[in-house]
């Protein structure tokens, strides 16, 4: 990056004199989208009814999510000024920063499960239009605070929307731990796919599993209306005998 900007440390109150919020729902069960572009996630829903969880946004609407409650997304939004500040709320989970689609910082950033709020502000030299987009695990989205003239709108639509229906390997686990540097976080990058979700439920396969891949067709893959999708699984198939996962392949293939 030729111009990085300068990260501030993790803090529980805004570092933003006199900033404007750009919230992500109105408080009242209600999602903001204008501001921003929601990608890689399921269909966005307030994180909880009262204050202070009503001003955060989740993404659990999948099938499950192994017990996480927000899962794997990115918001992506075009800036035009000087400081972009992030809010979410403290669980154990972690994200990256991009800007102009480079790395702020090359490892992800780790959050403790405080419960509390967390603002992270980035500031750059000089005003100008450009790409943010911050990617989230495991971390209800609150907005951000930015200068009060500055703008904020959403970028468009570019390439397909991608579902990857699989088990624990498509959410992270044996692959460093979480979506960010999940599998299908590399293949997105490689590819050049901007939206795709990971559809994981980890234990699950053709056959094994309380969640198996042609029982969650309709909630995780066809709800979401992708133009592709991937299925990758058959890990957690082993402990059935040879004879039922080739059946199982063969007659319980995932309609679409």
């Amino acid at each position: 990056m030729a111009s990085p900007p300068t990260i501030a440390a993790l803090a529980t109150s805004s570092g933003i004199t006199s900033g404007r919020y750009w919230p992500s729902t109105n408080g009242f069960q209600n999602v903001i989208t204008e501001y921003w572009r929601y990608l890689g996630a399921a269909r966005p829903t307030q994180y909880g009814p009262t204050n202070p969880d009503n001003k955060y946004v989740k993404f659990g609407s999948f099938t499950t999510y192994s017990g996480n409650p927000v899962g794997g997304y990115a918001v992506e939004f075009y800036h035009y000024g000087t400081q972009v500040e992030f809010l979410f709320k403290g669980l154990a989970g972690q994200h990256q920063i991009l800007v102009d689609d480079e790395l702020v910082q090359a490892s992800p950033f780790s959050i403790s499960n405080t419960g509390s709020q967390n603002y992270q502000l980035i500031t750059f030299g000089a005003a100008a239009i450009r790409k943010i987009r911050f990617v989230g695990h495991n971390i209800p989205w609150g907005g951000i605070y930015t200068g009060p003239s500055d703008a904020v709108w959403a970028t468009e639509r570019i390439g397909p929307k991608v579902v990857v229906l699989g088990d624990s390997y498509t959410g992270g686990s044996n692959s460093a731990g979480n979506t960010v540097t999940s599998w299908v976080a590399h293949m997105a990058e490689i590819l050049g796919w901007r939206d795709v979700e990971s559809a994981f439920q980890g234990g699950t396969g053709y056959l094994n599993g309380s969640g198996p891949f042609s029982s969650r067709v309709a909630n995780d893959v066809v709800a979401n209306a992708p133009d592709i999708v991937i299925v990758a699984g058959g890990h957690n198939d082993e402990v059935h005998s040879r004879r039922q996962r080739r059946t199982s392949r063969r007659h319980r293939k995932p309609e679409f």
